[in-house]
């Protein structure tokens, strides 16, 4: 008894929505975007009014830049996975302008933001691309109503969410490899800078050294300067002294010659006066004596014979005053 009581509810709870009439259909799942018409059901779907086609009004904006070492992703489109394709760029992982498409993304995706995927990597959304077959502005908001009756809305589908695709994990790849080379290549960096510091540390460690021991050899040679003005001076001292000494002892030789002179001199004249003296005390002599012969020889007559010759006179002294 319970089976057709809940089939009977069943029944009474499904409701007939019949088809909207004059507005266009569109799908957000495909790619085209555009409007599928349906044949033509009744002369009142025909004779509908159009529909005014919704116009977007862009207005200029600001253009935006990708945070630093962010990959930036143009003329992108939003697939129906939540996937994000585009041409990349920024990035040592792929070629400029190359072709990707990435896993899908957490939250929505607009210009000019910075979205992320599952997997962890991030991308710079740039400009969007708006053509008609992309599934962009067209896509979204439909085009022109036709004149046939659209035909109602399909039942959205359901999307299975897919696990990251091959090129999804060849571009994780080689982003860990750029991202490995770019770690390796930093510390490369790092150990160049290193050296180049610690070059640049013993290159000034080497000035330095060399200034000390220059500041150390001028040093030496100003004592050695001042040593040898100083020994040049003592000599120079000695010499006037020695010179001085000698010009001494000449003055002393002369006067010691001058007064042996003057003694000699001296005593010359004291022999020479002590000579005259003796001198005159002969010719004393010889006169008293003489007188005496005088006398003895005149007192007494004699004969011629008897006369004796006179004694010859002895020899008058002589004597130099030098």
């Amino acid at each position: 008894k319970k089976a057709p009581k809940a089939a009977a509810k069943a029944k009474a709870a499904r409701v007939e929505v019949p088809p909207v009439k004059g507005n266009p259909t569109f799908s957000l799942f495909g790619l085209g975007g555009g409007v599928t018409p349906e044949p033509k059901a009744s002369k009142e779907a025909t004779t509908a009014p159009k529909a005014k086609s919704p116009t977007l009004k862009v207005g200029k904006r600001k253009a935006a830049s990708a945070p630093r070492g962010v990959p930036t992703i143009s003329k992108w489109k939003l697939n129906p996975d939540k996937s994000i394709s585009g041409f990349i760029s920024g990035t040592t992982a792929f070629k400029e302008g190359e072709p990707v498409t990435t896993s899908a993304i957490v939250g929505d995706a607009a210009a000019d933001t910075v979205v992320k995927t599952k997997s962890g990597s991030q991308y710079f959304l740039g400009e969007e691309d708006t053509s008609a077959g992309s599934g962009g502005l067209f896509g979204l908001f439909g085009s022109a109503p036709s004149s046939a009756a659209p035909k109602p809305a399909p039942a959205p589908v359901a999307v299975t969410p897919k696990g990251p695709s091959a090129a999804d994990i060849a571009a994780e790849k080689r982003k860990q490899a750029a991202q490995t080379a770019a770690a390796a290549a930093e510390e490369r960096k790092q150990a160049q800078a290193a050296a180049a510091a610690e070059r640049t540390k013993a290159a000034e460690e080497r000035k330095q050294a060399q200034i000390e021991a220059k500041r150390i050899a001028d040093e030496k040679r100003k004592v050695a300067a001042e040593e040898a003005a100083a020994k040049r001076e003592l000599q120079a001292r000695q010499r006037r002294e020695a010179q001085e000494e000698k010009q001494r002892q000449i003055e002393a030789q002369r006067a010691e010659r001058e007064a042996r002179e003057e003694e000699r001199k001296k005593n010359a004249a004291a022999r020479a006066k002590e000579d005259f003296s003796r001198y005159q005390m002969m010719v004393e002599s010889d006169k008293k004596k003489l007188a005496e012969d005088k006398a003895k020889l005149f007192g007494k007559p004699k004969t011629p014979q008897a006369e004796e010759a006179p004694a010859p006179s002895q020899p008058r002294p002589t004597f130099s005053l030098f």
